[in-house]
């Protein structure tokens, strides 16, 4: 796993003392705003503090027997992929199972694929939240992780809902079982070759910042530069604008960018959005959310 800001004792140490309180509040009052929040504030338990919580099992799967998500692997919940992580493990466990029922294998080596992706996906999160941590030490840097992150999230929904869509016309479970056939089963987005190179590009620029050898602007620069010119990331929306501070989709702002998907964006990316919001309107008029 990649190395995070040190928690619990260590934590302690830095800040001179031994005392989780005295931690807490050494860290509160660097911000005037949240320890005037804090004023009057009572515990309703001891201070309690703890070493690292992350952690990792060597082995996921055996003979008749599978570990998931938080049973296998803890990283830290910032973006909550634990959920995530769950539902995409099933997915590729789930059919497999459904095999093993029928014809009595429940062998490991039956179940070594769900072992893969689940340890891409804990890989995928690990460099993300690192990268997350990194970039808290500078806001615009933050806000490119946060796009990256943000984007690469939506159009791997878009493809997963893309596949379900498919399955429910056709009734093909080879619709679902495509969703596998990836090369980047880490990412969200984990079958797009741009966006792969993107989400490296972030990792690479924050541990740039991180070992000195660029300014927290120049690595914010880089990675604006990367979503900038990126052809399959949407226009209009805000996620190539550093000076947005929120992401607000109005419906201006979505009508743009979607004529955007229907006159620039590449072939996959069109597919992906449009299919999406034609699934959306329908659900809508039959008085069905499509989540």
């Amino acid at each position: 796993m990649q190395r995070r800001p040190d928690a619990g004792r260590a934590a302690l140490a830095a800040a001179g003392g031994d005392d989780p309180e005295e931690d807490f509040y050494y860290h509160i009052n660097k911000f005037p705003d949240i320890a005037r929040q804090m004023e009057g504030a009572k515990p309703v338990r001891e201070w309690v503090a703890t070493d690292r919580l992350q952690y990792s099992s060597r082995q996921t799967v055996g003979d008749r027997w599978v570990l998931l998500a938080h049973a296998a692997a803890f990283i830290d919940p910032l973006f909550s992929r634990g959920l995530s992580n769950t539902c995409e493990t099933i997915n590729v466990l789930a059919w497999r199972i459904l095999a093993g029922i029928k014809d009595g294998d429940f062998s490991a080596e039956r179940f070594r694929e769900v072992e893969r992706r689940q340890q891409a996906l804990f890989d995928g999160n690990d460099k993300l939240v690192n990268a997350a941590y990194i970039s808290f030490e500078h806001y615009d840097l933050w806000t490119a992780v946060f796009r990256t992150w943000a984007w690469g999230s939506n159009a791997g929904a878009f493809r997963a809902h893309e596949a379900f869509r498919k399955w429910r016309k056709s009734g093909d479970e080879a619709d679902l079982l495509e969703l596998e056939d990836v090369k980047n089963p880490g990412l969200h987005w984990s079958d797009h070759e741009g966006y792969n190179e993107l989400f490296d590009a972030m990792v690479k620029h924050c541990d740039d910042f991180e070992a000195g050898t660029i300014s927290g602007p120049q690595a914010a620069d880089k990675l604006y530069k990367h979503l900038r010119e990126a052809k399959y990331v949407p226009k209009h929306f805000g996620w190539d604008d550093r000076n947005l501070r929120f992401i607000n989709p109005t419906p201006l702002k979505l009508a743009k960018t979607m004529w955007w998907a229907a006159t620039e964006a590449p072939p996959e990316v069109r597919r992906i959005m449009l299919g999406f919001v034609r699934e959306a309107a329908k659900e809508f008029v039959m008085g069905r959310r499509i989540f």
